[in-house]
């Protein structure tokens, strides 16, 4: 027993089992990134995509009368809010907090985002704003990314606030001597997409939209109106019913495009090629622990021998070796576990801090890997173990 310890101790020492654990473990940090990079992949696709404004929003090109036109694509059905091409994502500060730029949107109580404090608009005559929970200043939203930098609006909810903007040509040059001002209530604070960056985004109705928009161009009224006739963004009510609503615009002869697309296919292959790298790893490291175990075998076997001449019977002997390579594994799998764990943690604690570094995509963290592999340990134990007895039976 006693040499079986000294066995053991020896094992304990030999650098070159940390080094193959520090490598398996690196391996299988690679595998969890990979994983985690694919199923964050599928769940943006089956899931986020539903949840974004964006991916259910059109461009369309009006005909020639534009309220008649504005009215045929509010009667169709699905469309829950229809805003010129001049209404869209308006950038105004908003004196209270500290002048911090905001981007402004036109909505209706059908196209709002979740509500999760206060209420939507109350009427269509007043003067509302909804915004974001997790609401940022602009300039820092863009250069921090940290959560230190969120202005908390609950102390707001229900007070009137000022909203500062600019009269522009065309949305291009702003004239800092033509300022406006509009105040506004902020009834309500929505629910931040999981997926587009909406920190700095608030909604307001379309009476006020309106007046700043007409307040901004009063210096460009031609492009104003052009604008007003010939584009339009319409809001469908969920992704499900994008193909109806084209096929509606199709009929009724509106040109339209969409705002924001997925490349299915492209995603598809993406995923496919992580696959692969993913499949080769666990083939690696399979194929990587057994010949560790093959080469540990052959490097001990005289020392197996030496046992055995000793007055150790078979029994003991092989009792020996499955302590050995037990002992091995664990020293494997207790440096994988701690790798994996370092990678989890530090991916975790810098999508904490900075919230913002992949866009908000949802890390959806994929920890199976750690199971494949100490799977394909115990497989490799078990088969390992069948090969040597082999040996040591015909060796010894």
């Amino acid at each position: 027993m006693k040499n079986s310890f000294n066995l053991i101790k020896f094992q304990l020492r030999k650098k070159s089992n940390y080094l193959i654990a520090f490598i398996i473990g690196l391996l299988m940090a690679v595998a969890i990134l990979s994983n985690t990079y694919q199923k964050t992949n599928t769940n943006f696709v089956e899931n986020d995509i539903y949840q974004n404004l964006d991916f259910r929003q059109l461009r369309v090109t009006g005909k020639s009368d534009r309220e008649k036109d504005m009215t045929t694509l509010k009667d169709i059905t699905h469309i829950v809010n229809v805003a010129y091409m001049t209404h869209i994502n308006k950038t105004v500060e908003i004196v209270e907090l500290e002048n911090n730029s905001t981007n402004l949107n036109s909505a209706t109580n059908e196209s709002l985002p979740k509500i999760i404090m206060g209420s939507d608009f109350v009427d269509d005559d007043g003067a509302y704003m909804v915004c974001p929970y997790n609401y940022y200043k602009f300039a820092d939203f863009i250069t921090k990314n940290t959560k230190e930098n969120r202005i908390d609006l609950k102390k707001y909810l229900n007070t009137e606030l000022t909203l500062k903007y600019y009269g522009n040509l065309y949305g291009i040059t702003k004239d800092p001597t033509d300022i406006y001002e509009t105040k506004v209530r902020l009834v309500g604070i929505y629910k931040n997409s999981d997926y587009s960056i909406d920190e700095a985004d608030c909604y307001v109705n379309h009476k006020v939209y309106n007046e700043i928009v007409e307040n901004m161009y009063k210096k460009d009224k031609s492009n104003y109106e052009f604008n007003k006739t010939s584009n339009f963004i319409i809001t469908v009510d969920d992704i499900k019913n994008l193909e109806e609503v084209e096929e509606t615009l199709k009929n009724l002869d509106f040109n339209y495009e969409a705002i924001s697309f997925i490349n299915y296919d492209k995603l598809a292959e993406m995923n496919n090629q992580v696959t692969h790298i993913i499949t080769f790893i666990f083939i690696l490291i399979s194929l990587f622990i057994f010949l560790i175990y093959q080469k540990d075998f052959n490097d001990d076997k005289e020392y197996y021998i030496l046992l055995y001449k000793l007055g150790y019977n078979m029994s003991k002997v092989k009792i020996t070796y499955i302590i050995t390579m037990m002992l091995k594994t664990i020293i494997y799998l207790f440096f994988t576990l701690i790798i994996s764990s370092i990678t989890y943690i530090g991916l975790k604690t810098v999508l904490d801090y900075y919230p913002f570094l992949f866009y908000k995509y949802r890390l959806m963290y994929d920890l199976k890997s750690i199971i494949y592999v100490i799977f394909l340990f115990i497989i490799n134990i078990i088969l390992n173990g069948i090969i040597n007895f082999r040996k040591i039976d015909n060796d010894i």
